[in-house]
């Protein structure tokens, strides 16, 4: 088995300065390399950037830490800090590069390099939930505690008191257990008519005897539904299902109708 030293270039830029580091790194051969492909390795810190180049995606398997130092950050601090490719956080450095070099000869990839930012505990309906983000829309609580589709539900803060409305798209401010209340959406009201008054009901299925409560019928009294120019007659004790519009006209205890 022989041994080579390698040489591996890592660049640190930034703020218009640029400061070259070479570091020897040492490498072991065994009988074949598998992979002796190039690869460039741009990682991204605020308006910094350091780039190391290897032959072997082994060889900087330890990316978050090497560009730390690179950065002339703490390289002990590596757990405080997120390894990004895109909108994914990268767990295992290597098996990235290797998922990125398949079936490729030469590459050049980047990373995004930032501080983790602290994990806030709040509350939905008193079930635990966390972020990272200091602001979440209303649509964003909603579906993150299991509230699909959001526009079924209203959304309020119970301290201090707010409620979100419609307006789901709103920004809320999330704090260290700030806790909010979901609800179903009340149905939107519709009008219907008993003996040309008209009266708010949300659509759905009413009792007869309910309607009568609306609209200040007596119990005793018949009442039937207008439709088609004629009348349909109801069952006093059964159901009628309102979509909205529905005309209704009511007979004394004593009369009937023609």
């Amino acid at each position: 088995m022989s041994t080579e030293n390698k040489q591996q270039h890592v660049t640190t830029r930034g703020g218009g300065a640029k400061q070259d580091q070479h570091r020897t790194i040492e490498e072991v051969d065994g009988g074949s390399r598998q992979d002796d492909r190039s690869i460039e390795v741009k990682v991204r810190f605020n308006d910094k950037y350091s780039v190391v180049v290897a032959r072997d995606v082994d060889t900087i398997a330890s990316i978050k830490v090497r560009s730390l130092t690179a950065l002339e950050l703490s390289a002990q601090a590596a757990p405080e800090y997120v390894l990004s490719s895109g909108d994914r956080e990268v767990h295992d450095e290597a098996q990235a590069l290797h998922d990125f070099l398949d079936g490729h000869e030469h590459h050049h990839v980047e990373f995004h390099l930032e501080k983790r930012r602290p994990t806030i505990v709040y509350f939905v309906d008193d079930v635990k939930q966390s972020t990272a983000e200091q602001k979440l829309t209303v649509r964003v609580i909603l579906e993150h505690a299991g509230f699909v589709p959001a526009e079924e539900f209203d959304l309020s803060r119970i301290a201090p008191p707010e409620n979100y409305g419609d307006n789901y798209d709103h920004l809320v401010q999330i704090s260290e257990g700030q806790r909010f209340k979901a609800e179903p959406k009340a149905p939107a009201l519709v009008n219907i008519y008993v003996d040309d008054k008209e009266f708010k009901i949300a659509p759905g299925s009413h009792t007869v005897v309910e309607i009568k409560h609306l609209a200040g019928v007596a119990l005793a009294d018949q009442l039937q539904q207008e439709k088609d120019g004629g009348l349909i007659k109801l069952d006093q004790t059964g159901s009628v299902t309102i979509c909205g519009n529905e005309r209704f006209v009511s007979f004394p205890a004593t009369g009937g109708s023609s």
